[in-house]
């Protein structure tokens, strides 16, 4: 019995110590910015990330300092901040908060403007790819308002920064497959790397990776974009007309006679807006050809969604459950983003997704000259 006894105890001093003889364990040691005189007495918070997280632990501010303690972990996603937050653009953090991975050792948060955990190599890794992103983005503010005003060349220079925030982003993902850091970039920037790119990070991907919460609907969403992708029979669904009459895209898809555009819109999308002018071309080019569109608005106002299609003569079916993002036919074709279409041919086959503009015209020019 007491050599059993002594075999315990050298195992647990084992896994309850590191090799400094220090308990194994995380320490914070974090500061705010002394910009900030208002934080004296109150609280930063660590949280799990995801919508199942929650508070861990609050740590007092003492002199713009603070610092959290807390047993072995085996890493995951958190966030410290101190107060209400604006939503911040992907890649970044709000001020005076940060995301980072909780890892046993000594850490060192700043919060700040620009807020970061740094003392492991992940969230050194990660500090970097982020302070990239921020770099990259100064002065965009000033171009989205140049652009607003008709500035070409400012279109230029913030499309250029935007895609070497998503070539950074995209390089740090493919460095790093099994990162958390790595997960919640992709999250982040889900809406901007195409379904073909995540589904091969995915499959290099292992289960750290793969645990992050909001990874699992992305692979899920890619399944339903499976069932929806050019070759397949499109799904069929249900929803009133503008006049409450309930119809089914099969009313006027598949039907043998007309190749069908399914349009996802709203009249609150930018884009979309843009983009109508171009689609209603289309449409007085083709229509006699054989040529028909489907809009499915996401709007949840009737009056904005038929006031849009009065003003912006939008002279074609359109459907509506009035459910914003929550409609059914938009979670039948996987959108998460509009504008969005899907072009149908006349026999219910789904020929392409996405086609706007000029390479709609195309398809279509290449479609009818054949008949």
């Amino acid at each position: 019995m007491k050599k059993i006894f002594v075999l315990a105890v050298s195992i647990a001093a084992l896994t309850g110590c590191n090799r400094g003889g220090q308990k194994a364990g995380y320490v914070i040691e974090g500061r705010i910015a002394e910009t900030r005189t208002d934080v004296e007495g109150r609280y930063v918070y660590l949280s799990s990330f995801g919508k199942e997280g929650g508070v861990i632990d609050s740590a007092l501010i003492s002199k713009n300092a603070f610092t959290f303690e807390g047993a072995a972990t085996n890493g995951q996603l958190c966030k410290l901040s101190f107060e209400e937050e604006e939503a911040a653009r992907p890649g970044e953090s709000s001020a005076f908060s940060t995301f980072f991975i909780l890892q046993d050792g000594k850490m060192q948060a700043v919060l700040d403007t620009f807020s970061y955990v740094t003392g492991t190599p992940e969230n050194d890794a990660f500090k970097t790819v982020r302070e990239s992103i921020a770099t990259a983005r100064k002065g965009y503010a000033d171009l989205v308002k140049a652009i607003r005003a008709g500035d070409r060349e400012a279109e230029k220079k913030a499309y250029q920064i935007d895609m070497d925030v998503l070539n950074a982003v995209k390089a740090y993902i493919e460095a790093n497959p099994t990162k958390l850091s790595a997960a919640k970039l992709l999250h982040e920037f889900r809406y901007y790397i195409d379904e073909g790119e995540q589904e091969a990070i995915f499959a290099k991907a292992d289960s750290t990776f793969m645990s992050l919460p909001g990874i699992g609907p992305m692979v899920a969403h890619l399944e339903v974009l499976k069932s929806v992708a050019p070759g397949k029979t499109f799904v069929d669904f249900e929803m009133p007309d503008p006049k409450g009459k309930m119809r089914k895209l099969s009313d006027y898809v598949g039907q043998g006679k007309k190749v069908v555009l399914i349009d996802f819109w709203a009249s609150w999308c930018g884009p979309c807006m843009h983009e109508m002018p171009n689609l209603t071309a289309t449409y007085k080019t083709y229509r006699k050809k054989g040529f028909e569109i489907v809009g499915i608005s996401l709007d949840k106002e009737e009056e904005a969604w038929l006031k849009t299609i009065k003003e912006k003569k939008m002279d074609w079916i359109h459907l509506s459950d009035l459910k914003g993002w929550k409609s059914g036919g938009a979670a039948l074709y996987g959108v998460n983003s509009i504008p969005c279409t899907v072009l149908v041919d006349r026999d219910g086959t789904i020929l392409a997704r996405n086609l706007m503009g000029d390479e709609l015209n195309k398809k279509l020019e290449e479609l009818f000259a054949k008949k």
